[in-house]
């Protein structure tokens, strides 16, 4: 077994209550407070260091995982930047990556952004909106929604991509 995966899961199993993580689950939507079918749940642990499940990332019950870290930005305040592996797991060798801008503290009525990147030269906002059915438990979304965060991705991303003629 590889040594350094023995260490990590020592590290796993031997954090103490000190390190105890909070969690909360949410579900994404518009600025104008419509449902997303898609949310998640973030785990704060301790300090800066924040991990997530993007739960119902394609509205049929896909999970995504990312994680991030707290950071302050001149534009969206304090924030916890997250990861997402959407691309790298349901796509497999494309170069399009996403991450999520989350708020501090996750409450009903806060913003959230998307952002996409595209091969290492290029990253814009793909969609944005704010949290609900924010809950300290965690849970999938409760949305009837049919329509995803993400599917507008894939349509900017072909624009972006016709537009480098």
């Amino acid at each position: 077994m590889n040594k350094y995966l023995m260490m990590s899961a020592a590290a796993v199993l031997a954090s103490t209550g000190a390190n105890t993580a909070t969690a909360a689950s949410f579900t994404f939507a518009t600025a104008g407070g419509t449902s997303y079918c898609d949310g998640g749940t973030v785990v704060h642990n301790s300090g800066a260091a924040y991990s997530w499940q993007h739960t119902n990332a394609n509205c049929a019950s896909a999970v995504t995982y990312g994680q991030g870290l707290l950071g302050k930005t001149a534009g969206l305040g304090k924030i916890a930047n997250m990861s997402d592996t959407y691309f790298g797991q349901l796509y497999g060798i494309f170069s399009e990556y996403l991450s999520y801008t989350l708020p501090k503290k996750v409450a009903n009525g806060k913003q959230w952004t998307l952002w996409v990147g595209i091969s290492g030269v290029t990253s814009f906002e793909g969609n944005s909106g704010v949290l609900t059915n924010v809950s300290p438990a965690a849970r999938k979304p409760s949305s009837h929604s049919k329509v995803t965060t993400l599917q507008g991705v894939k349509q900017l991303i072909a624009l972006h991509r016709s537009n480098k003629g």
